[in-house]
């Protein structure tokens, strides 16, 4: 098993190959710490602006369902059908020798054709939203069960955190919740949009928590890091030297 020194030296030495680089050991080190909290502080980001997305569309769902529900298929009739405008635009615009097998026309009149379907049967379409959120949901929680594979394989190179549990269990809930969601759609809208944003709302908020544990996490690895570094001499090749010995 790798050390913390093993694994910060392993990762210095590809990095030094890939980029043919010529740097000691004190430039190396300082570039693998700021690359380091650079990744952390985008996926930071990255979580907490989907958990602000979940959160928001759920509490709208709890709110006003009915509204939801109309929202979502005439939004999707209206963007469907400014798309279908713009195809049949550019047909009208476009040099038939230059552009003759474009089919811009036949996607402008079908994406129309689309968003008259929306408009004219959203009742029908609104049972079939369950399952599209449902998929979304299963999805998020499947990156949460990366998140979860991520922390545990990091138990491995010497970095000794739990966080990895209260992921996994996050991660089952929102597959449970997302397959019931797939499996047995709700008849009733109101209470179906009603649950269904339940379901977004707890996405959203675990996303939240499990931000703020991968924060708590990963400061603790950057002290223990930084640690080992302080107490280690490090060569012109970016090695870890036992100055005991």
């Amino acid at each position: 098993m790798l050390d913390l020194p093993d694994l910060v030296y392993a990762s210095l030495q590809e990095r030094k190959q890939r980029h043919h680089l010529k740097k000691g050991g004190k430039e190396l080190m300082d570039e693998f710490l700021k690359e380091a909290k650079e990744r952390v502080k985008e996926a930071q980001k990255s979580v907490i602006y989907r958990a602000v997305i979940f959160i928001i569309a759920g509490l709208i769902m709890v709110i006003w369902p009915l509204k939801v529900a109309d929202f979502v298929c005439f939004g999707i009739a209206l963007i469907l059908g400014l798309f279908g405008a713009r195809f049949i635009v550019n047909y009208m615009k476009k040099d038939l020798v230059q552009d003759f097998f474009r089919y811009d026309l036949v996607f402008g009149i079908t994406l129309l054709i689309f968003a008259i379907f929306f408009i004219a049967k959203s009742e029908s379409i609104m049972s079939f939203i369950p399952t599209v959120i449902g998929i979304i949901i299963i999805f998020n929680g499947v990156l949460k069960l990366q998140n979860a594979v991520d922390f545990a394989r990091s138990n491995s190179k010497g970095f000794q955190n739990e966080t990895w549990k209260k992921i996994l269990i996050a991660a089952v809930i929102n597959i449970v919740i997302g397959v019931l969601l797939v499996v047995f759609p709700l008849g009733a809208v109101s209470i179906a949009y009603r649950l269904l944003g339940i379901g977004v709302l707890y996405s959203g908020v675990s996303d939240i928590i499990i931000a703020m544990q991968f924060k708590n996490t990963v400061n603790s690895m950057s002290k223990k890091m930084s640690d080992t570094i302080r107490n280690s001499t490090i060569d012109g090749e970016g090695k870890f030297v036992d100055d005991d010995k």
